[in-house]
């Protein structure tokens, strides 16, 4: 009788110590997760804004030394496309992941217009 109960207590406190270890790991996976989603985010709008900085000082650089005399006209169209490049990749994936969110939680009936 007195072994089937610290047999008990001593699979419970295993079955206790497993449970910690377990929310443990889990807690630090999911933190390290957050951890690198935070990076990419920061990473991603240091590139778009480091993208849109180039386009602007490329501007800036054809309005001084170009714009007078009219050469080098391709940098025109090349600068503004970098500025406004960020600006058209950010509103896409933030419409993306608004439409994502909405789509998990219902059902979407799509209407076949034959």
């Amino acid at each position: 009788m007195m072994g089937s109960s610290s047999s008990a207590a001593a699979a419970a406190a295993y079955k206790e110590e497993r449970d910690e270890r377990h929310y443990k790991e889990v807690v630090v996976s999911s933190s390290s997760r957050l951890r690198n989603i935070i990076l990419g985010t920061c990473l991603n709008c240091f590139a778009s804004l480091s993208i849109s900085m180039v386009g602007g000082l490329m501007l800036l650089w054809w309005e001084t030394h170009y714009h007078p005399a009219n050469r080098q006209l391709w940098m025109l169209p090349f600068a503004l496309i970098l500025i406004v490049t960020p600006l058209f990749v950010c509103s896409a994936a933030f419409f993306s992941d608004l439409s994502n969110h909405e789509s998990s939680d219902t059902t979407i009936n799509h209407c076949i217009v034959a």
